[in-house]
C-alpha cells in the first residue's frame, strides 16, 4: 500500500536559498493585486527565496510584508524558478501588493529631482529593470517616502533665481 500511496506524492525537494514561484490558483484575486477576471490574473507570482522546510511537503518562503499571505505552502503550489539569462527577455519583478491590493514595483534608487508645470517628479530605477528608469511624480510615491526624504537631504533643491 506504501508504495501505491507514495507514487502520488510530489518528489519536489527545494534547498534553502532556492528561488520558487507561487501558483496562485487558490489565492483571493485581491492578493494579485487584480481585480479583473482570474483569466486575466498571472498564474505564478515570485520568484520567492525558500527559507526553510518546516515539513517534508512545506516550506517556508521569504514573502514581501505587503502581500498578506501565509508564508508556508505545500510543494505542490511551488514550482522551481528558472532565471532566464537573454538580455532581450525581460524576467519578472517581484511586485509588492498594497493594502489597498494593487501591485507595485520595487524601488531601487531615487536618481534625480525636477519640477515640471508645478509638479515635482523624481527620477525612478527600478528593481528588476537595469537600464529603464521612469520619471514618476511625487503624489505617486507615498509608500516611498523615507526615500525621497534622504535624497532631498544629500541632494538639497537647487534655490530659486531672483529677477
Amino acid at each position: 500500500m506504501k508504495y501505491f500511496h507514495d507514487g502520488n506524492r510530489p518528489t519536489n525537494r527545494l534547498a534553502e536559498g532556492d528561488q520558487v514561484l507561487l501558483d496562485t490558483s487558490n489565492l483571493d484575486l485581491h492578493h494579485l493585486g487584480t481585480t479583473g477576471s482570474r483569466k486575466l490574473a498571472p498564474r505564478f507570482i515570485g520568484p520567492y527565496p525558500v527559507l526553510s522546510a518546516t515539513k517534508p511537503d512545506t516550506y517556508k518562503i521569504g514573502m514581501p510584508p505587503g502581500h498578506r499571505l501565509h508564508d508556508e505552502f505545500h510543494v505542490s503550489y511551488l514550482r522551481p524558478y528558472i532565471f532566464d539569462a537573454n538580455p532581450r527577455r525581460l524576467n519578472d519583478v517581484p511586485r509588492l501588493i498594497t493594502r489597498d491590493g494593487h501591485g507595485v514595483l520595487q524601488v531601487q534608487a531615487i536618481l534625480d529631482r525636477r519640477v515640471r508645470k508645478n509638479t515635482v517628479m523624481f527620477k525612478i530605477r527600478w528593481y528588476g529593470r537595469d537600464n529603464k528608469a521612469s520619471w514618476e511624480p511625487e503624489a505617486n510615491l507615498g509608500q516611498v517616502r523615507g526615500l525621497i526624504e534622504r535624497f532631498l537631504l544629500t541632494h538639497p533643491p537647487p534655490r530659486s533665481r531672483s529677477k
